[in-house]
């Protein structure tokens, strides 16, 4: 039996997300209710043959680029706001649980301020983004492409 698909409202850098959860996948969209038109770029965490990858769509969602990771790993944060330092490297933070429903996300050059209003664990994963690729283009149907 398929996991049942999870989501979860927050914000990344003041434009509002889903985080869709499914079986071994966790990826943000923009909200497509967010009248604003503002976007921004979504990581994505999959995993693919047992190993846990990293790519960022990008705002327009056209395109992706696939980080390579130095560390990745998922922990409780606590409740409130909490700073993680990246020293100057790429970072993909996302929520895994329902309670941290209405998230917040705020990154800079030096790292992220992540808001929750409960205790939840997140994933994250520190490292180095490659160049932007297009995506597929899917068949009707067909899986989502990476």
């Amino acid at each position: 039996m398929a996991m049942p698909k999870l989501v979860i409202d927050g914000t990344v850098n003041g434009v509002n997300v889903k985080v869709i959860i499914k079986s071994k996948q966790w990826f943000a969209k923009p909200n497509n209710h967010d009248a604003s038109g503002d976007c921004v770029n979504c990581p994505h965490f999959y995993d693919y043959h047992g190993v846990l990858e990293v790519h960022e769509d990008s705002a327009d969602e056209l395109q992706y680029r696939a980080m390579n990771p130095e560390m990745v790993c998922s922990g409780s944060y606590s409740s409130g706001s909490t700073w993680v330092q990246n020293n100057g490297k790429d970072l993909a933070l996302l929520p895994m649980e329902p309670s941290a429903n209405g998230f917040t996300l705020d990154t800079t050059a030096s790292g992220s301020n992540i808001a929750l209003s409960a205790d939840a664990y997140c994933l994250m994963a520190i490292g180095r983004f490659g160049d932007w690729k297009p995506k597929t283009p899917k068949a009707a149907g067909a899986a989502e492409s990476r």
